[in-house]
């Protein structure tokens, strides 16, 4: 079997290489839409960020207006950092009947960019139009699976798993009405969010839940940021853009309460900026009710045992934050806090939670930004007034861009809302080093890559010893002609492990290498992919290295309104430490990252449609098998068969 898989690879590396060279003699240029899936993409395993596909299909729905727009909003869209960003400000004010596509091409933006801004921007100088709009999305999620929590008792609700989002727009209004249950969840509206937003040139005021950015984000920032991947510079001197409406059903990180943000015009070319934030919110925690204590947070966002079901809204928070900053054509710098308090107080070892009962954390930050580069640095206390700090830069010298970003954060630093971009998510025992580059090597032709080098101040949870390690990512695109494009990427990275061996820790750098090969091409009304992965886990004697292997093959069809899609992949790995992620995004704001490992497949068989220029309708047939197991998962979520299959259905209106 693994001769059978090895010679399958070779012949695939072989088939790409030869029909890329052949097709490689046409000029032709790439124009396509793109996947937003390939915007949200990372070069290894992580989660995505909700929200942000929220405000792509709200900006779709809504599109900002690039006239009056500023640099944090543009900077918010995935692929675009804030050199770009001014560019295109500066250019829309000087060429107020330009169109998205004009700027496009004079500004030699990459085909996202362009993609992004004729999706979710457009271009007028009459500041307020009337609009209304109304978007509502409700999906269920059916199983067809024996699941152990189901059949033993122990999940306490029924199989219905549903989301529901509402949101609906009357000129500088903003209404949303967001409802979830996942399955084995007693209450039918066991999540429910809401926001009333109103929104003006210089004033953003939002009554209900909300989400808040701050500076570059040591203590605020949305449930997830950027990651390291094929976006190599946008991440590394992110600005938050202050208040706005949560659009997710993570329960942990949103804010409920009153947030507003007041600018004030002291010239024509500069102002400041006010924005406070008051909260009330129950968070989930475990809670030990003989010592008055929380001894842990909980994230999961599921409530289907009575363990679970404890947790929620057990620890009540009570927080506000303001801050000031001024702002002029080239600098933007401010100083901010954090003020939180809770019901009881947090003894938590974990570095992402927060420790005590009641803090103040502080920060202040600068960014400096024109045409050409984009320097930005942040500097922040926390309670116990420890120290954690960035620093970024982006170059931009026409056919190529350079970035930097440093990161240290002390060992203990505690920001439950902050975020970084580095080797962990969390603001805390971190140094690092990154360095990205961006070439665009002609019109068809672009190679992104970044080196990343990181270690820890002290031990960490998983590796009782300084971990330390460093990354290499790069990618070359290739637009090969009108209608296919071919990409080659390449992930290394070395990084501290251990591994328990007869009760005995075994501490030792692992070597990771990832090769990926990827090809699309369309023709007529069909679009198809293909991709071969592999995975190489050097464990340096420890144990046994390890080898992974996945590949799909994914074929669409767009008949006047349907459009039929399905994806078969083929996966083979040695454990789950070797499984390569796949991202799969189908239908609008169902983003799902699975990963490949073992010996198994996953087919997958959807349909859309529009009925009425109104409705979109969305179906998904999902079927993962895996050989040589008698089961799929493990605890209440084990399934009693080596394969799952799931149904899900999806309705849209539009008006």
């Amino acid at each position: 079997m693994t001769n059978l898989i090895q010679k399958l690879f070779y012949f695939f590396l072989f088939f790409i290489s030869v029909f890329s060279n052949l097709l490689a003699q046409t000029n032709s240029e790439f124009e396509k839409d793109i996947q937003i899936e390939k915007l949200f993409e990372n070069s290894d395993q992580s989660s995505y960020s909700e929200s942000q596909i929220e405000y792509l299909l709200y900006r779709r729905d809504n599109k900002l207006n690039l006239f009056f727009a500023q640099v944090n909003e543009i900077a918010d869209f995935p692929n675009f950092e804030p050199v770009v960003a001014k560019r295109i400000l500066e250019y829309v004010q000087k060429n107020p009947n330009t169109t998205i596509s004009k700027l496009s091409k004079e500004l030699d933006l990459t085909n996202e960019q362009s993609f992004i801004l004729s999706y979710c921007s457009y271009i007028d100088k009459n500041q307020f139009s009337t609009q209304t709009h109304l978007t509502s999305r409700f999906r269920t999620d059916i199983s067809f699976d024996n699941i152990d929590g189901f059949e033993n008792g122990k999940f306490l609700g029924s199989k219905l798993d549903y989301s529901s989002k509402t949101y609906f727009t009357y000129n500088l209004y903003n209404f949303g009405l967001i409802l979830d249950k996942d399955a084995g969840e007693v209450n039918n509206f066991d999540f429910y969010s809401g926001f009333i937003n109103y929104k003006t040139n210089n004033l953003n005021l939002i009554f209900g839940d909300f989400v808040y950015e701050l500076g570059m984000g040591n203590i605020l920032w949305r449930e997830f940021p950027e990651r390291k991947g094929i976006d190599v510079l946008s991440p590394t001197v992110k600005f938050g853009k202050g208040a706005a409406p949560n659009r997710s059903t993570l329960d942990y990180s949103l804010f409920r309460g009153i947030a507003g943000d007041y600018s004030i015009n002291l010239t024509s070319k500069s102002k400041l900026l006010i924005s406070s934030f008051f909260s009330r919110a129950n968070r989930a925690a475990t809670i030990d009710s003989s010592n008055q204590i929380a001894t842990s947070f909980y994230t999961m966002g599921l409530y289907r045992t009575k363990n679970e079901i404890t947790k929620k809204n057990s620890l009540r928070e009570e927080s506000y934050s303001s801050s000031f900053s001024f702002q002029n054509e080239k600098i933007f710098t401010g100083i901010g806090f954090l003020s939180l308090n809770y019901q009881y107080p947090i003894l938590s070892s974990s570095s992402s939670a927060f420790y005590g009962q009641t803090g103040f954390l502080k920060t202040a930050f600068i960014r400096y930004l024109d045409t050409l580069i984009s320097i930005g640095s942040e500097l922040s206390l926390d309670a116990n007034n420890k120290i954690g700090g960035k620093f970024g830069a982006v170059f931009n010298f026409g056919n190529y861009s350079l970035t930097f970003h440093l990161r240290s954060f002390d060992a203990h630093f505690k920001s439950p809302f902050g975020r970084i971009f580095g080797e962990f998510s969390y603001p805390a025992n971190e140094l690092g080093l990154y360095t990205g580059l961006k070439y665009n090597i002609s019109k068809v032709k672009t190679l992104s890559t970044y080196i990343d080098f990181f270690k820890t101040y002290s031990p960490t949870y998983s590796v009782n010893s300084i971990v330390y390690g460093g990354s290499i990512f790069s990618q070359y695109d290739l637009k090969i002609t009108k209608n296919s494009t071919y990409s080659l990427r390449l992930f290394y990275e070395n990084k501290t492990n251990s591994k328990n061996i007869n009760n005995n820790p075994h501490i030792y750098q692992q070597q990771k290498i990832n090769l990926r090969n990827e090809f699309q091409y369309s023709f007529h009304n069909f679009n198809t992919r293909f991709r071969l992965e592999t995975c190489y886990l050097n464990n340096m004697n420890v144990i046994s290295d390890e080898v992974g292997l996945a590949s799909f093959v994914e074929v669409s069809y767009k008949y006047k309104i349907y459009e039929l899609f399905t994806r078969f992949s083929y996966y083979l790995t040695d454990s789950y430490e070797s499984a390569i992620w796949q991202y799969e995004y189908f239908i609008n704001g169902l983003l799902y990252s699975f990963p490949a490992y073992l010996d198994g497949s996953r087919i997958i068989v959807g349909l859309t449609s529009k009925l009425f220029n109104l409705f979109d309708l969305s179906l998904i047939y999902y079927n993962t098998a895996k050989n040589n197991v008698s089961s799929l998962g493990s605890g209440y979520d084990e399934i009693f068969s080596n394969a799952s299959n799931n149904l899900v259905l999806q309705i849209e209106i539009n008006y």
